[in-house]
């Protein structure tokens, strides 16, 4: 690898340097990213899937469930607290849904 010796570059060379780096390196990720995903579809298509089936079978397993029903305070009906979020209120003990 050459090396530029930037002291020896004048105000103007020196601009370019700075102005042209950034869109190189850009351009040069651009274009490795972009063999990292071809070489990643070869390898999926080799075993018969695609990113769509990738895609898929990520969105199913990430599903939350949904909290459970909450229990009312019978004495309080503004008073609501749902298992699984926070302590149990002393109102709540032995209560059922």
């Amino acid at each position: 690898m050459s090396r530029i010796d930037l002291e020896s570059l004048s105000d103007d060379e020196l601009r370019e340097v700075a102005e042209r780096a950034p869109r190189l390196l850009a351009e040069r990720e651009k274009q490795r990213r972009h063999a990292v995903l071809e070489e990643v579809k070869a390898k999926l298509a080799g075993a018969g899937l695609s990113l769509r089936d990738l895609s898929r079978s990520h969105a199913r397993k990430g599903r939350a469930e949904s909290p459970a029903a909450p229990i009312v305070n019978p004495d309080d009906p503004s008073q609501t607290w749902t298992p699984g979020r926070g302590r149990r209120p002393k109102w709540a003990t032995g209560k059922k849904r």
